[in-house]
């Protein structure tokens, strides 16, 4: 008997280990709410901001605060993604250790000298990933043979989530890969200092805006 009751608690077991839905690598933004930033930063401008503590590049409010799509480079500390009253928000930050994919409440942090997911932090508790789950994600610097770079995350070898894509021509373009491909929403940092935000599918443009640039008066 206690051989059969031993048997059927191993099988619950297994099954809830089966049934046990994988960990979020961060939130994902519904695509509804990336619609509601596009329409209610439509209007914002892009600006170059400079201060002491670094360039910002991006979005700003009327109140000139740090709004919408933007990054901020410090050094080697960068921040790129969304920004909502002077704040970040969403995205990526790299310094030299790591780079963190998410919100400041959920993320996943990747070590930079082996690329791969060293954890994930959720609900303010840091989870290793010692599994199998997700150790095919990772987060590496790729050069291209035409002088094109990515730096973001992988799955498999291929573009995969959140990255940032360097064309040699100085546009730099923000935002969601799937597969390899260049899907979802992101921004478009032009090098004559314009910027686009909005909806891409690959080479297609979904929905993208053209922003005004905003320069402050000297």
């Amino acid at each position: 008997m206690k051989k059969w009751l031993l048997c059927i608690a191993m099988c619950f077991c297994l099954e809830g280990i089966a049934q046990r839905p994988p960990v979020a690598r961060y939130e994902d933004i519904p695509v509804e709410l990336y619609q509601l930033v596009l329409d209610h930063t439509a209007l914002f401008p892009f600006m170059v901001y400079e201060s002491a503590d670094g360039t910002y590049r991006g979005q700003i409010s009327p109140e000139v605060q740090f709004y919408g799509f933007g990054n901020f480079k410090s050094g080697i500390y960068e921040q790129t993604g969304l920004y909502r009253k002077g704040k970040f928000i969403y995205g990526i930050t790299t310094n030299k250790d790591y780079a963190i994919v998410g919100s400041s409440d959920h993320y996943a942090a990747y070590n930079l000298s082996t690329g791969k997911l060293e954890y994930i932090y959720r609900n303010k508790e840091k989870m290793l990933i010692d599994g199998a789950d997700l150790t095919e994600y990772q987060f590496m610097a790729l050069s291209y043979a035409n002088g094109d770079r990515y730096v973001g995350e992988l799955l498999n070898g291929q573009r995969h989530g959140y990255g940032l894509y360097y064309y040699k021509n100085g546009r730099v373009w923000y935002g969601q890969y799937r597969n390899g491909i260049r899907q979802g929403f992101g921004a478009l940092f032009l090098p004559e200092g314009q910027m686009r935000i909005g909806e891409w599918n690959g080479e297609e443009e979904v929905r993208v805006i053209a922003l005004k640039t905003f320069k402050p008066k000297k």
